[in-house]
């Protein structure tokens, strides 16, 4: 049986391996960029080996964006997720913010599973390249 804090290491790893292939392969860029990571359940029918039919089941969906600029829902942290700016100049790869999705927002803001369309659709209202 698969412990939760396993689960959560290897999730973390992963994500780890990820930013790394990212800022490896944005290295040539000479100004600042951003990485916003966020995560969402989303359905995918999976067939299991030896079984005939797939089954609905939720796996965890995380994309990383990439970025030049940022958008403003980004940068107020009104978006739920992990902020990370690089910086190849100088050598740095910085965690700016990371906003769990468990955590309570004000009253006046609404948050839903809809987070990585409000990333894209703000990006793209404010003409940021997306670079990934």
């Amino acid at each position: 049986m698969v412990q939760i804090g396993e689960v959560r290491q290897e999730l973390a790893k992963d994500l780890q391996r990820r930013v790394f292939e990212c800022v490896n392969r944005k290295k040539h860029l000479r100004h600042r960029w951003w990485i916003f990571i966020t995560s969402q359940w989303k359905y995918r029918m999976i067939q299991a080996p030896g079984q005939a039919l797939a089954t609905k089941q939720r796996v965890l969906h995380t994309p990383l964006f990439l970025m030049d600029i940022l958008p403003p829902r980004i940068r107020s942290g009104v978006l739920k997720g992990i902020l990370i700016e690089v910086d190849n100049r100088q050598g740095k790869v910085e965690v700016k913010w990371s906003l769990p999705s468990d955590m309570p927002l004000q009253e006046n803001l609404r948050f839903d599973d809809q987070i990585i369309e409000a990333v894209y659709h703000s990006a793209k209202q404010t003409g940021v390249p997306i670079l990934g």
